[in-house]
């Protein structure tokens, strides 16, 4: 008797179906550490949304070692020179150099990455306390706070 289902297929115990949700924590490969890093970071983060807390919380137990950084100088543009260029764009009679004083100075005041910046939407972002809530254009995804100082 025939029921519509072909041979071998949905029944239980059955070694010969794919299962589509098998998980590897195998790194990808590629060859800068920082994408094994945003990899595992993200692997992290699903584990939690379904509250597994399995996986080692370092990147080391992965063979992911921590990142030397060989220039720890301030890199930003001097003060006097923000300002001026501050200046002349909002003096500017063009609306896009309006927008990008604006995206400058909330890259430097609240230490905004470019895309956030760009993504800013201060009518939602602001909360009533003076906090930031940054939401779209971060990294990974992942809402952050960012406090103001008053």
């Amino acid at each position: 008797m025939e029921t519509g289902r072909k041979a071998g297929r949905g029944r239980a115990g059955d070694s010969t179906r794919a299962n589509p949700l098998k998980i590897s924590l195998e790194l990808p490969s590629v060859t800068k550490p920082e994408k094994h890093k945003e990899y595992l970071s993200g692997v992290r983060a699903v584990t939690r949304f379904f509250k597994n807390h399995r996986i080692a919380p370092e990147n080391s137990a992965f063979g992911v070692e921590n990142r030397v950084y060989l220039l720890n100088h301030d890199k930003s543009v001097p003060g006097a020179v923000y300002e001026r260029i501050i200046a002349d764009l909002k003096a500017s009679p063009e609306i896009n150099d309006n927008r990008i004083a604006a995206q400058l100075q909330l890259q430097r005041e609240l230490g905004l990455r470019k895309e956030e910046a760009f993504k800013f939407d201060p009518g939602r972002a602001v909360m009533r306390d003076g906090t930031v809530f940054i939401q779209h254009g971060t990294k990974g995804g992942r809402e952050r706070t960012v406090k103001t100082v008053p």
